[in-house]
């Protein structure tokens, strides 16, 4: 039997007792791979002017 692993699976070890086998694995994930965290600003820095619209201006569709 063969089981075939993703190139970030690590085997740390394996046991056979009692007719179980047990594998020790583990995921080592590049720095490239993992998530970024970035940083979200106020919202006050992006927020635009309001356009106020008098009732004149608005066309009924």
């Amino acid at each position: 039997m063969m089981i075939r692993l993703v190139d970030t699976i690590e085997v740390k070890g394996a046991e056979y007792k009692d007719g179980i086998l047990r594998i020790g694995l583990e995921n080592i994930i590049p720095e490239s791979q993992k998530p970024k965290k970035i940083e979200i600003s106020s919202l006050h820095q992006f927020t635009q002017p309001k356009i106020e619209v008098k009732e004149k201006e608005v066309k009924a569709a």
